[in-house]
């Protein structure tokens, strides 16, 4: 992106998104941790926010044999030290990154998603990387549990891409709640775009149902000034994400906007197909809400 556009960006950017005012990203020790967090500083510069680090990571939970620890402590001991090495290196590389920005890192011994869940109450929103990490990860945070237990829209990140354009964007239309939230979430990046297409994918047969379903989304859009345009495609084998894909691909889009499906089994996430999908390896930037 050349100077230019990189400038028109930041004011578009800058217009739209106003309301964020706080951005959160994990702070991670390895170079996978970096894509999004210089995403996240990207965002930050455009939007002239503040950005909080949060550096979390546990030790993965073990069954132990030996109550008194007498073999087992200096192995407990050295797990301790590699996280406290790899807390010490999250913290530089936040600081290499987003040292023209104005910042905060804090560090916590934790598992991350619910770290980072929690310190959602001061952030407007939450910068994190694709791929799908183990429910309950004690390094990496779920994207897809950030969504679903913040309370915080999620900005998902893809790999090679560290700066949001949002100048098309596709919208993964579905009558329920979290899509609506998705689109509320996402209104100011829509209003500043200059495409916003509403996706709604369907079973064979209830194409025209949706049409008339989606048209009151359309309209509702326009009451905001907000130049959309919808279409209704039939599902073929069940591969929505991928149809969502495809679209976006098409028309160019930097940003997909969607629901983000998911519950909780005993101490694990449990999340919808379309979510996994989206989520496993995306090509583009993807604002997911519950």
């Amino acid at each position: 992106m050349v100077v230019s556009d990189i400038a028109s960006t930041t004011s578009r950017l800058a217009a739209a998104a106003a309301g964020w005012k706080t951005i959160l990203v994990h702070a991670e020790a390895g170079p996978e941790g970096r894509n999004h967090l210089r995403a996240a500083v990207a965002l930050a510069e455009d939007l002239d926010a503040h950005i909080l680090g949060v550096a979390a990571e546990s030790i993965e939970p073990m069954a132990y044999s030996d109550p008194y620890m007498t073999s087992t402590g200096p192995f407990y001991a050295g797990l301790q030290a590699y996280i406290d090495a790899d807390l010490k290196a999250a913290e530089a590389a936040f600081e290499a990154e987003a040292r023209n920005t104005r910042r905060q890192l804090v560090k916590y011994q934790g598992r991350p998603a619910p770290t980072l869940a929690a310190m959602a109450r001061g952030a407007d929103v939450i910068v994190a990387r694709g791929g799908l990490a183990a429910s309950g990860s004690a390094r990496q945070a779920n994207a897809a549990e950030l969504a679903i237990a913040s309370g915080r829209p999620v900005l998902v990140a893809p790999v090679g891409a560290a700066r949001l354009r949002a100048e098309v964007v596709v919208v993964a239309w579905k009558d329920t709640r979290e899509s609506r939230r998705a689109l509320s979430d996402a209104l100011p990046l829509l209003k500043s775009a200059r495409d916003v297409l509403i996706l709604a994918i369907c079973e064979a047969g209830q194409t025209g149902d949706l049409e008339a379903e989606v048209q009151d989304v359309l309209a509702g859009l326009r009451r905001h000034d907000v130049s959309a345009r919808i279409k209704v495609v039939n599902d073929h084998a069940g591969a929505a994400a991928d149809r969502i894909d495809e679209e976006a691909a098409a028309i160019g889009a930097d940003l997909v906007v969607a629901g983000c499906y998911g519950r909780t089994r005993f101490n694990e996430w449990l999340f919808g197909g379309v979510t996994r999908d989206l989520l496993e390896a995306p090509e583009r930037f993807l604002l997911l809400s519950h």
